[in-house]
């Protein structure tokens, strides 16, 4: 990971050292580019949350649809328990996410939403109880219209303050009705925090030595890419970071004609533990599920949380038989994790579909081919791998 990381990273370093060399607007150019970089990378970390956190709604939709097809909320005719449970996941979220507010909004026209879940203490002066009305702005009537999640650059509200935003549609998994929105904010002390660091490192940097300055603004900005390489809830790389890394890794094995394997795996009944014991226990699943999987992982594999409770291996130079053992392996470890809902013993099993780049006729299709093969596992007993065989 530390390869794509860095060459990710590389027009950053090049920009700063080219800087560095033309020291006469050194802190004008460097500022400039630095804040735009932040402010994208912010919203883009804003974005991501509040996508997950739409696929975590999305995934036991029927009690927030029920909520949000009430016109009058001033009745208090929704289920309170789900809202005051709602409320309470929302406060984690923003606690884990260090955000300023997380939230969901309904629109009701094209110039107005209301709040249905706010992330704030109910009791603070920000938090905005269902059924309260704000105006609705151009960029969220867009993310509402092309079901496309997106983020803002820095925006000004008098009664917010001065904050980037993520956006992400709430569809629902049969009807595709858009269910409105997850509102993800960062104020702009993240931006100012950053900056007031950098601005100090380009001053000593310009009396010492003009590479520790880059090499100090590199780290700065270093720490906010890692939150975006990385899935918050379980410690493994997120599916972006997936993506980058599964691209390099198919050049290289078609280049030097090395095996490629991949391993998709999904938690068998996890919609069933989440309906039973609640979401707050399946994200303790989905922990511990991360924890063993990063266990497992070799120098040179990647591992990712692909979707809600799926996961996916990467395996350079690992041949299918190879990853039939790796796979017992997977098994046997999550079979170890111990939990006891009610004081009966749950045994958490996963699903599994092996896809070698060499096993398909078109490499490029190796997803397809691990996910066909997942879900052959789960439609054929659970508990088990199956290799994808064309």
């Amino acid at each position: 990971m530390r390869t794509i990381r860095t060459s990710k990273y590389s027009t950053i370093l090049l920009t700063l050292f080219v800087v560095a060399l033309f020291f006469a607007l050194p802190s004008i150019i460097l500022y400039s580019y630095s804040r735009s970089l932040i402010i994208s990378q912010l919203g883009t970390s804003a974005m991501e949350s509040a996508k997950l956190i739409a696929r975590n709604i999305e995934e036991d939709v029927e009690p927030y649809e029920a909520m949000y097809q009430l016109e009058d909320y001033s009745t208090n005719l929704y289920d309170l328990d789900y809202y005051t449970k709602m409320i309470q996941r929302f406060a984690t979220y923003k606690s884990d996410l260090k955000a300023a507010f997380v939230y969901t909004i309904k629109i009701t026209s094209n110039t107005e939403y209301v709040y249905l879940l706010d992330g704030e203490d109910p009791n603070s002066d920000d938090f905005s109880p269902i059924g309260s009305i704000d105006e609705l702005s151009e960029i969220e009537l867009q993310v509402f219209q092309t079901k496309t999640a997106t983020f803002t650059g820095l925006i000004y509200s008098e009664r917010w303050g001065t904050y980037v935003t993520g956006f992400a549609p709430i569809i629902h998994p049969d009807s595709q009705q858009v269910l409105g929105l997850v509102g993800v904010d960062y104020r702009d002390t993240h931006v100012q925090t950053i900056l007031q660091t950098m601005s100090q490192a380009i001053i000593w940097g310009s009396i010492l030595l003009s590479t520790f300055a880059g090499f100090f603004i590199y780290k700065i900005l270093d720490q906010r890419f890692i939150a975006l390489e990385t899935d918050y809830l379980t410690g493994v790389s997120s599916k972006r970071s997936h993506e980058r890394f599964l691209e390099q890794a198919m050049k290289s094995a078609m280049k030097n004609n090395k095996p490629l394997t991949l391993i998709m795996l999904d938690i068998d009944n996890f919609k069933q533990i989440n309906d039973i014991y609640g979401h707050d226990f399946g994200d303790e699943v989905l922990r511990l599920v991360g924890v063993q999987l990063i266990q497992l992982k070799r120098s040179h594999d990647s591992i990712a949380r692909y979707g809600g409770d799926e996961f996916i291996f990467v395996l350079p130079n690992t041949t299918t038989e190879d990853a039939k053992a790796f796979a017992n392996l997977i098994q046997e470890r999550i079979n170890q994790i111990s939990l006891n809902p009610d004081d009966k013993a749950l045994q958490i099993t996963v699903s599994m579909g092996i896809a070698s780049i060499f096993d398909i006729d078109d490499p490029s299709k190796i997803l397809i081919a691990a996910d066909r093969a997942m879900y052959l596992s789960k439609n054929t007993g659970k508990k088990k791998f199956t290799i994808y065989v064309e």
